[in-house]
């Protein structure tokens, strides 16, 4: 038994022996690079092609950088398909790497990131592209002064990859993460229509989204940071847009202010007020623009319509009341005539109280579509958006699509 532990023994050591030669003589592809380099600086030294060290490094730090991305998509293979929930949960690794930029954005708003969050040399002179990671959605865009925007349109935590190509041929690329939250629900809401640009050109082209609310802030002399969009919906051959103001409180209803905002767009009359559409500007074919009342400010406008006929007839009955005891023929008439008096001003108030709720034929309908979405984030790659194939996109008078011009509010 003791010699037949001995050879076990020694089988054992030979194996292990011959694992570990086989684990050195099979390095990885990162090492094999290294190695590589190591071996092609000896030769330098030695008299090597100064041309070719120069490619082989190139070479390398490609190959270096492309190992570094399939390392993060190992990484981020973790995470969900749905856009509408988080991507992912929080990862204490990833937090750590000092190379990753965390950024906060709140849904529907403009969402801005600077270069300085990287190096900013790396973005002179520099082409940059965008990779979303797995079920990420991507509504970024390069803007001038080396800015990244753009307006998210989920909620959840997303992964991207931003690739910088310089004019010398370098490539470099950054991770980074988008947190996206959303504001408390809004008691307001604006409804404009547009003929132009169309639902297909808002859900292809990210840049449609920034440049709207940019232009609407312009027009009304306002930050379009305070701005966010609730939903782009396909309505009827035209586009219906809602937004609201983020800076308006939502518990309590301030009609000072919603009202201050809403007479910069609608005139008197209900119709769009001409300098309104003229600061726009003439890619945008306003059709439409009215005010839509949610939660607080809907309850609050409930109850003052619903108290106003009680203190009316309150008033109004004691001062046409006869001392008299007796009913003669002018006191029947006046009581007839009073009757009708209070009916005609109860039918006249009821009408006006539904036609401030439902507005015009456009207005109610645009309503009872909006009530169905209050609770709702932003939509804009709804398949409702997608126009249908057989109908050509719309365009401008000239034939040419509406034009995208980078202007600041």
């Amino acid at each position: 038994m003791g010699t037949l532990k001995y050879h076990v023994l020694i089988l054992l050591g030979l194996l292990a022996m011959a694992s570990s030669e086989n684990t050195t003589s099979n390095p990885t592809d990162l090492e094999k690079l290294l190695t590589n380099e190591t071996m092609s600086d000896g030769d330098g030294a030695g008299g090597g092609d100064g041309a070719n060290r120069t490619h082989d490094l190139t070479k390398l730090d490609y190959q270096i950088q492309h190992f570094q991305r399939e390392k993060w998509i190992r990484k981020l293979n973790l995470t969900s398909e749905n856009p509408n929930t988080d991507m992912m949960d929080d990862d204490r690794e990833l937090d750590k790497d000092p190379e990753l930029v965390q950024v906060s954005c709140i849904v529907g708003s403009i969402c801005e990131l600077k270069s300085n969050h990287w190096n900013e040399s790396d973005f002179e002179n520099s082409t940059l592209s965008f990779t979303a990671l797995h079920g990420s959605h991507l509504w970024m865009y390069e803007t001038d002064n080396n800015t990244i925007s753009g307006v998210p349109r989920y909620v959840g935590r997303f992964y991207y990859i931003i690739g910088i190509q310089k004019s010398s041929g370098e490539s470099k690329e950054y991770p980074f993460v988008v947190n996206v939250t959303e504001v408390a629900i809004p008691n307001h809401k604006f409804l404009i229509l547009l003929a132009l640009p169309t639902p297909f050109h808002f859900s292809e082209f990210p840049e449609y989204v920034g440049q709207f609310l940019k232009d609407v802030a312009r027009a009304i002399n306002a930050s379009y940071s305070e701005l966010a969009v609730k939903k782009i919906k396909a309505f009827r051959n035209t586009t219906l847009i809602m937004f609201f103001n983020t800076t308006i409180a939502s518990r309590r209803c301030l009609n000072h202010e919603i009202d201050a905002m809403t007479a910069k767009m609608v005139d008197q009359n209900e119709v769009p007020n001409p300098e309104f559409v003229k600061a726009m500007g003439p890619r945008y074919s306003i059709r439409h623009v009215s005010l839509g009342l949610i939660k607080s400010c809907h309850d609050s406008l409930e109850t003052i319509l619903s108290t106003t006929p009680e203190d009316s007839t309150s008033t109004d009955v004691p001062s046409t009341t006869s001392s008299s005891t007796g009913f003669s023929s002018s006191t029947l008439v006046d009581f007839v005539i009073l009757v009708a008096v209070i009916v005609f001003i109860v039918v006249a108030f009821e009408c006006w109280k539904f036609c401030y709720r439902c507005g015009k034929p456009i207005n109610r309908q645009v309503m009872r579509m909006s009530q169905l979405v209050d609770h709702s984030i932003l939509e804009i790659d709804n398949p409702a958006f997608a126009m249908n194939q057989t109908e050509p996109a719309r365009t401008t008078e000239n034939g040419e699509q509406p034009p995208m011009e980078n202007t600041t509010a």
